[in-house]
């Protein structure tokens, strides 16, 4: 599942469907996140599920690799709109992918959008690559505060702190694109 795919997959449904193919596809992204194949066939051709099940080569067939999420990071991986966007260093996307760290504050190079507490949130590289999505801890107008910033200054630059990362690692999940 790859930029591409979702490109492709317009939200309007086409003569004959209901749904469009952005359902179809987000669909796709659930299961390969839980480690489940999935196939986008044309459901109006006859015995289509038994022809599939013999075999033939049907439609599209989506396998996932070998990394599968449960529980909340399903949910995470799966959204189809974060409420924001924070655009990280070259430091802060090797630790997220290769260290699979915390984001810390040093990190954020950019904010966008309005959201609070426990927002999820789309992590792109300087060149707009999504990375993945996590949950804050800090509302936007905090990061905003804290971004390029050391852990020990948060408090003194906000008020309190609450914690050291922006996102733990426990709250946040690789995009496809980067497993």
């Amino acid at each position: 599942m790859d930029a591409k795919i979702l490109a492709c997959a317009a939200p309007e449904p086409g003569s004959a469907g209901t749904g469009g193919m952005l359902s179809k596809v987000n669909a796709a992204r659930k299961c390969l996140a839980l480690g489940i194949a999935m196939i986008i066939a044309a459901g109006k051709q006859r015995d289509v599920l038994l022809r599939l099940f013999d075999g033939e080569q049907l439609g599209t067939m989506f396998v996932p690799r070998e990394r599968a999420y449960s529980g909340k990071k399903v949910w995470l991986a799966t959204l189809p709109k974060p409420a924001g966007e924070l655009t990280l260093d070259d430091g802060a996307v090797t630790a997220l992918i290769k260290r699979g760290r915390s984001l810390l504050p040093i990190g954020v190079r950019e904010v966008r959008g309005v959201f609070g507490v426990g927002a999820p949130v789309r992590c792109i590289d300087k060149d707009g690559n999504v990375i993945g999505i996590g949950l804050t801890n800090y509302k936007s107008t905090e990061i905003e505060n804290i971004k390029g910033r050391h852990s020990e200054e948060i408090e003194k630059l906000i008020g309190y702190k609450h914690s050291d990362e922006v996102i733990h690692r426990d709250n946040f999940v690789l995009t496809s694109e980067t497993l």
